[in-house]
């Protein structure tokens, strides 16, 4: 809803259609309030995104490093070494450029 009409013509509105005013109103504060609930549901879905973003990332990276761990007790300390480091240096990557999967920059 577009700014709200001037006090005088507050008074004509009324003169035309009795209560006008108070419809006008009416409907500005439930206008004020739809915005309100929908900003707030936009800041708690990109709360709940990002915490899912950080806990899958963190879960996926103790996987990969898990994974070379046991590739190392088993022999394979290239391929271990590999994941490990790209693991690494992923995780460091977007904690200090702020480019992981729920970042706004």
């Amino acid at each position: 809803m577009g700014p709200l009409p001037s006090p005088d013509d507050f008074g004509r509105y009324n003169e035309i259609v009795p209560g006008a005013a108070e419809r006008i109103l009416a409907m500005a504060e439930a206008d004020a309030a739809h915005v309100r609930l929908t900003q707030k549901r936009a800041q708690t879905f990109l709360f709940s995104e990002r915490l899912v973003a950080r806990v899958l990332s963190a879960l996926f990276a103790s996987g990969a490093l898990a994974l070379a761990g046991y590739l190392a007790l088993e022999g394979h300390d290239t391929v271990a070494g590999v994941i490990a480091g790209t693991t690494i240096v992923g995780v460091v990557t977007a904690l200090i450029f702020g480019r992981g999967p729920a970042s706004d920059g």
